[in-house]
C-alpha cells in the first residue's frame, strides 16, 4: 500500500533541514524547495511555478513554515489538498505583525548579505528563539542556501500579503513565545506553550505530539 504523500514548504530563505527534528512515519515525505523569483514576480505566479514540484494528484497534505505557510495557502488556491498545517505562520493580512509591515526600514540588501550575517546574530537570536550557537549555526547556514535576491523578496511579499480567506482544512500550530508571530492576534487550534519561532527544532517533541494527533485523525 502507498503511504499519503506529504509535502513541506520550509521557512523564508531556509532549507529543509527546519523539519529535521519531525516525523511522518505513514507518509511519503516530500519537500518544496525555494527557487529564485523572477524580477516583479508576485507571490500567485511564484506559488504557481512551486506547484510543478508537486507531483501527487488527489489527496495530499501541505505543511508549511512560517512564510511557507502563505505558500502552502497560495498553492491551495490552485490544488486541491486534503489538509493545510501551518507552523508558526499566519493565515490572513490583519495577523501581519507591525514589525514586518515595518520591514522596509531595515537595512535588508546589508541583513541578507552572505559576509554580514553573522552580525545580526543576536537578532536572529531574539525574534527566532534561537538559544544555544547550535542552533544560530544552523539557522545561518540555512539561510545561506537561498539568495540575497529570493530573501528580500519573500520579507517583500510578507509584508504586502493581501489574504483575507482561508480553507476550512487549515490548521494552525503556534508557539506562546514566538516574538514573531502572537498567537492572541493568531487563535491557532493548537498552541505550544513557550514554543518559539525555531519550535520545530527546539519543541520538536511537544510538536510531533500534535502532528501526530492532527494526521491519525486525517486518516481515520
Amino acid at each position: 500500500m502507498n503511504k499519503p504523500p506529504i509535502y513541506l514548504i520550509s521557512g523564508m530563505g531556509l532549507d529543509e533541514r527546519i523539519f529535521m527534528k519531525l516525523y511522518f512515519p505513514n507518509y511519503s515525505v516530500h519537500f518544496i524547495r525555494w527557487i529564485d523569483p523572477k524580477k516583479h514576480e508576485s507571490i500567485e505566479d511564484y506559488a504557481r511555478r512551486l506547484l510543478e514540484q508537486i507531483k501527487h494528484e488527489g489527496d495530499i497534505t501541505l505543511i508549511g513554515y512560517s512564510f511557507g505557510g502563505l505558500m502552502a495557502l497560495e498553492i491551495a488556491k490552485l490544488k486541491r489538498v486534503k489538509q493545510i498545517i501551518q507552523i508558526a505562520s499566519i493565515k490572513t493580512k490583519s495577523e501581519i505583525p507591525h514589525k514586518i509591515r515595518w520591514s522596509w526600514l531595515l537595512p535588508l540588501s546589508l541583513m541578507f548579505k552572505k559576509e554580514n550575517q553573522h552580525v545580526y546574530r543576536k537578532y536572529w537570536g531574539k525574534y527566532f528563539g534561537l538559544f544555544t550557537e547550535q542552533d544560530l549555526d544552523l539557522f545561518e547556514d540555512m539561510l545561506s542556501t537561498t539568495t540575497k535576491h529570493c530573501k528580500i523578496w519573500s520579507v517583500q511579499q510578507f509584508r504586502n500579503w493581501k489574504n483575507e480567506e482561508y480553507p476550512p482544512n487549515l490548521i494552525q500550530i503556534n508557539g506562546t513565545s514566538d516574538l514573531l508571530f502572537s498567537h492572541k492576534k493568531i487563535n491557532p487550534q493548537y498552541l505550544i506553550q513557550d514554543g518559539t519561532h525555531f519550535m520545530a527544532i527546539n519543541q520538536a517533541q511537544k510538536l510531533n505530539l500534535i502532528l501526530g494527533t492532527i494526521l491519525s485523525s486525517q486518516s481515520s
